[in-house]
């Protein structure tokens, strides 16, 4: 398997959550955008949780930049929010 980075927006709860469960479990690195990082359960999934809020430019850009910082790319985009 080829090991992807992988952002998905959305990952608090719902398919956004379960999409990002399922692939890191399957050995990607997952990065997931929420706008609620005390969610409870979110930091032991082994997802790596970006503050962003869809609405706010601004806070794309920095949970992008947050991302490239991490990772070094982009291989996957899942627009969830």
């Amino acid at each position: 398997m080829n090991k992807k980075n992988i952002l998905i927006t959305g990952v608090s709860s719902g398919i956004g959550r379960k999409c990002a469960i399922y692939l890191s479990n399957k050995g990607h690195n997952v990065f997931g955008t929420t706008r609620n990082l005390d969610r409870d359960g979110i930091k032991e999934d082994g997802i790596t949780y970006i503050y962003m809020d869809v609405r706010d430019q601004g806070s794309i850009i920095a949970a992008v930049d947050k991302m490239l910082e991490l990772s070094g790319g982009i291989d996957v985009l899942v627009n969830n929010a």
